[in-house]
C-alpha cells in the first residue's frame, strides 16, 4: 500500500510539471512552444504510468483512476478520460469526489456536452463552492474561446450557454 501512494505521488508530481510546461508552451510562440508542449505531454504519459503502477499494487486507489482521467484530457483524449473520471466517481462512492467532478465537467466542455456540464456545476455548486469557481472560470474560458473561433458549435448554443452563466 506504502509503495501505491509513493506511485501515486510520482504521478502527481509529473500531472503538476506538465501543467507547467503546458503554461509555458502557451506564454511561447513557434518552435519554442511545441518543445514545451512536447515535454508538457511527455510528463502526463509519465503521470499515467505512474497512476498504472499503483493501481496494480492498489486497485481501490481511486484519485490513481482521477489523476489518469485528468493526464488522458490534458492529452485530448476525452473518451478514455471520462471513463477513468465515472470509474473514480464510482469508487469513492457513497462519498461525493468534487475534483473528478469538476474534470470530467472540463472533458465535457472540450467535447460541447453542455447539459452534462451544466449538471456537474450545479453538483458542484451544492456540495463544494471552490470547485464549483474552478468551472465557472473553465466554463467563461469556454465561452470566451468559442466566440473566438466556433469549432462547429452553433452561435445560439453559445449564446444560451453564456446567458445561462450569467
Amino acid at each position: 500500500e506504502e509503495r501505491a501512494v509513493e506511485a501515486y505521488k510520482n504521478g502527481d508530481e509529473h500531472r503538476v510539471k506538465g501543467n507547467k510546461l503546458e503554461a509555458e508552451a502557451a506564454a511561447k510562440q513557434g518552435n519554442d512552444a511545441s518543445k514545451a508542449a512536447a515535454k508538457a505531454r511527455s510528463e502526463f504519459e509519465k503521470s499515467i504510468k505512474d497512476f498504472k503502477n499503483a493501481l496494480k499494487m492498489n486497485p481501490d486507489l481511486f484519485q490513481a483512476y482521477n489523476g489518469m482521467g485528468y493526464a488522458y484530457r490534458k492529452m485530448g483524449d476525452y473518451a478514455v478520460a471520462l471513463e477513468m473520471y465515472d470509474q473514480a466517481i464510482k469508487m469513492a462512492a457513497p462519498s461525493f469526489f468534487p475534483e473528478a467532478v469538476e474534470y470530467r465537467a472540463e472533458a465535457y466542455l472540450a467535447l460541447n456536452r453542455m447539459d452534462d456540464v451544466r449538471q456537474a456545476y450545479l453538483d458542484l455548486f451544492a456540495a463544494d463552492r471552490k470547485q464549483a469557481d474552478s468551472l465557472m472560470v473553465a466554463m467563461k474560458n469556454w465561452v470566451a474561446a468559442r466566440r473566438a473561433d466556433a469549432a462547429g458549435v452553433a452561435a445560439e448554443t453559445i449564446d444560451a450557454f453564456e446567458k445561462w452563466l450569467g
